[in-house]
């Protein structure tokens, strides 16, 4: 859209207006109008531009061509399409797009505006206002993302795999498409947790959701689904390679390995699979059976959190050991003594 305004360069028209015009109104929200002459392709701009689009004093949007230069790629047809339809029919136009500020970066517009005609009724000028919408559209775009992922690993959230697992159910049911559904459960995390705190837990989880991403292929989906579990779609996989798939995947995190306060600490994953096409008919159903085999929650499953507790143990002992191997390496760790005294004689008897 041929937006115009003030004079951003030297010897661009610049309309004065009295101290108490509206346009001062305009000013003060922010906003921008402009005024575009569509034979010669001349912007003019209100007193805002230079501000709201960080440029300097030249004549970086003195014509229309030079405005649509700094638009978006992904907006132009927008830009382009909304100008030419509503100059045939002289309705009021409101179009969003994208323009490249002076400092590099992108800032979102709300152009809003409407054609006027000379005596032959051909179109002259257009007039219009834009408004800075940049905040708004951030928000708006975080707002889609969480809807649909999950913010810490980037993957979708429990909400987005259900519907994906939906999906999947009903090929598997009509059309007998193999699949399958990973419950992949990373073991003592929580522990990790309380004994390092949660940006050690989260860099965890975080690691482990990439070296899912590395063994799984681009079809198959996965998701964040609890504190210390994946969820994984796998597409196209037949029931007799479903054990295959889990003891390759178990394979590679069982081998990650990160830098923890002791040292490099390696993880191990629980994994439950269920089958597509299956019994379970909702995709909650398959979730929980899946979760509920990997962390040995059936009956004929030996429960996983007695194999771990000798490893939790192991983990509070090198905590400890690694605190107070710090304190002493930085002279903050006070020793006190209370001696125990017989009560009839006082002497000291430990």
């Amino acid at each position: 859209m041929n937006v115009s305004g003030r004079g951003l360069a030297r010897g661009i028209p610049r309309r004065q207006e009295p101290t108490t015009s509206p346009a001062r109104g305009l000013e003060a929200a922010g906003d921008v109008a402009y005024t575009c002459h569509l034979a010669t392709g001349a912007l003019q701009w209100s007193d805002a531009a230079d501000g709201a689009f960080r440029l300097a004093a030249t004549d970086e949007l003195a014509r229309r061509d030079v405005l649509r230069r700094r638009i978006h790629p992904d907006d132009l047809a927008a830009f382009d399409g909304c100008l030419a339809h509503h100059a045939g029919t002289g309705e009021r136009f409101e179009v969003e797009y994208r323009v490249r500020a002076g400092d590099g970066s992108y800032i979102w517009v709300q152009d809003r505006g409407s054609v006027s005609y000379d005596d032959s009724g051909q179109a002259a000028d257009v007039h219009g206002i834009l408004r800075i919408v940049t905040p708004h559209k951030q928000r708006e775009a975080r707002l889609e993302r969480l809807a649909n992922f999950d913010e810490p690993t980037g993957h979708y959230n429990l909400r987005r795999l259900r519907d994906q697992l939906e999906l999947a159910l009903a090929s598997a049911r009509r059309h007998g498409a193999p699949g399958a559904y990973l419950s992949v459960v990373i073991e003592d995390l929580a522990l990790l947790a309380d004994v390092y705190g949660g940006d050690v837990a989260n860099a965890a989880l975080i690691g482990v959701g990439q070296q899912l991403d590395r063994c799984l292929r681009e079809s198959d989906v996965t998701s964040r689904t609890g504190t210390d579990s994946f969820g994984v779609i796998l597409d196209g996989c037949p029931a007799d390679r479903v054990d295959a798939a889990v003891g390759k995947i178990s394979a590679m995190i069982d081998g990650l390995a990160a830098e923890m306060p002791v040292g490099r600490m390696r993880f191990k994953v629980a994994i439950g699979a269920v089958a597509l096409p299956c019994a379970e008919h909702a995709a909650h159903d398959v979730i929980q059976k899946a979760e509920h085999i990997a962390r040995g929650d059936t009956k004929a499953a030996e429960p996983r959190h007695d194999r771990g507790s000798a490893k939790a143990l192991a983990h509070k002992d090198l905590a400890i050991i690694d605190r107070l191997r710090w304190c002493l390496e930085n002279a903050v760790l006070d020793l006190a003594f209370q001696p125990i005294v017989e009560r009839r004689t006082g002497r000291v008897a430990f």
